[in-house]
């Protein structure tokens, strides 16, 4: 999985992030957060001496510290972090103490409860410290943030659920409790092996959830994510398939899956050469269910024949 790669570099970058007094964060990071948000984090505007510790948590919210102390982020502060309990993410403790423990209205208010926060302040609250991680900092251009997707949708902060990333739920199985029209496709005849029951790949192989530049969060541009896999159709070629350049691997292929051979989107392979090829000379009146591809062998790009015969 790609994310597996990216361990290494997301622990030590939540580490360096986490030592930082957060009253402190790069101004380059909160104008940014701002300008995605349009607000300034509560994390970014609350100072030292209002922290508390996580120590004192833990007598009034008891259960909540024993999943915290399961969890990754509690062991960024077994490491030293500094701030990296939990008023990292809840923001300072201090009023919420005092006026929790004097009874009075408000305490709730006085920090960040998560429960009542509306997506976009739950994600900027975190991103806090991940927006640094070169996976996510696109999250705020991303699909999921236009649709107000926040980051608890998926990861528990808390529990260590012996899934990668502290999902909620393992791949593919989390993202098909959104996508269930993508997940109808991976159960047709020739598909991607990413049901559940097959299990080589994962949605994350392909698309980032925290968002890219590219369309439907692709990890790359063009073809290039197809080519991880498929290297042999990529060329580059002295005579390109100029439709595979331009319109991708999709102009031809079902990305997911489908009924017909090759995930293609029509069954008769002919059927999807007429999309561009509308014009046939007079002497390819072919036989019944003879296929263009008997003849143009290398439909992908060829270095020998501009005509793709070989």
């Amino acid at each position: 999985m790609r994310w597996a790669r990216d361990e290494q570099e997301r622990r030590a970058t939540l580490s360096a992030t986490a030592r930082r007094n957060l009253s402190f964060l790069p101004a380059a990071l909160v104008g940014g957060l701002i300008l995605i948000f349009g607000f300034v984090p509560e994390a970014a505007t609350q100072q030292a001496d209002d922290f508390m510790g996580s120590d004192l948590c833990q007598e009034c919210h008891p259960d909540e510290w024993e999943t915290f102390t399961a969890g990754v982020h509690y062991s960024l502060e077994l490491e030293g972090a500094e701030f990296a309990g939990c008023e990292t993410c809840h923001g300072a403790g201090l009023d919420h103490v005092d006026l929790a423990g004097a009874g009075e209205d408000g305490a709730l208010d006085a920090i960040i409860t998560f429960s009542r926060e509306s997506a976009k302040e739950k994600t900027a609250q975190c991103l806090t410290c991940h927006a640094e991680m070169e996976t996510q900092q696109h999250y705020g251009i991303g699909d999921h943030m236009n649709v107000g997707v926040a980051c608890s949708d998926c990861h528990s902060a808390h529990e260590d659920l012996r899934i990668h990333a502290s999902l909620q739920q393992s791949e593919p199985g989390l993202c098909f409790q959104c996508h269930g029209e993508t997940r109808g496709q991976f159960v047709l005849p020739n598909s991607h092996p990413v049901y559940e029951n097959k299990g080589f790949m994962v949605c994350s192989d392909c698309h980032n959830p925290h968002g890219t530049t590219n369309r439907t969060q692709l990890w790359q541009s063009g073809n290039d994510t197809c080519a991880e896999c498929h290297a042999e159709k990529k060329g580059p070629w002295v005579f390109p398939h100029v439709p595979v350049e331009t319109d991708g691997c999709t102009v031809c292929h079902q990305p997911h899956g489908s009924t017909n051979n090759f995930m293609l989107n029509y069954a008769e392979t002919w059927l999807n050469c007429l999309q561009c090829h509308t014009a046939i000379p007079s002497f390819h009146q072919m036989p019944a269910r003879q296929e263009c591809t008997s003849c143009h062998a290398q439909i992908h790009g060829s270095n020998l024949d501009p005509n793709f015969l070989r």
